[in-house]
């Protein structure tokens, strides 16, 4: 009976946290169609780039002078977050809440080169067979 005391109790203090919890706490976030940058900034999240290359003269991937081609994926990025389309399927409410521009920016901070001629091509990488997977 013990366990089962516990065990509802857990239960309860999960849901409640999870369920209205987080998204009270998330509620003044979210950008709405009429909100202003003042109120809802744009927010640009820093990422760091990690390039992993077969060899330092024959990198066989991204060098340092296709930068470029990095600097158009992350721009190809946020233009999805910046357009965002309208729902197709209506929430639990009947609902489609609609936010045009997520205001949320991915901009390259760093991009380090790294040289390794085993892990460079990570489309190639399978799992080597040992007898522990078989």
């Amino acid at each position: 009976m013990k366990n089962l005391y516990v065990l509802l109790n857990f239960m309860f203090l999960f849901f409640c946290s999870n369920t209205y919890g987080q998204f009270d706490y998330l509620m003044p976030y979210i950008p709405s169609e009429k909100s202003s940058t003042q109120t809802h900034p744009i927010l640009e999240i820093k990422t760091w780039v990690h390039i992993v290359q077969f060899d330092q003269s024959e990198p066989r991937n991204i060098t340092k002078d296709s930068l470029d081609y990095l600097t158009k994926q992350f721009q190809w990025i946020n233009q999805m977050f910046e357009k965002i389309q309208p729902p197709t399927v209506a929430n639990s409410k009947g609902e489609k809440p609609y936010i045009k521009d997520s205001r949320i920016r991915f901009i390259i901070d760093t991009v380090s080169f790294h040289v390794d001629s085993v892990s460079w091509d990570r489309m190639q990488f399978k799992r080597k067979k040992t007898a522990i997977n078989g």
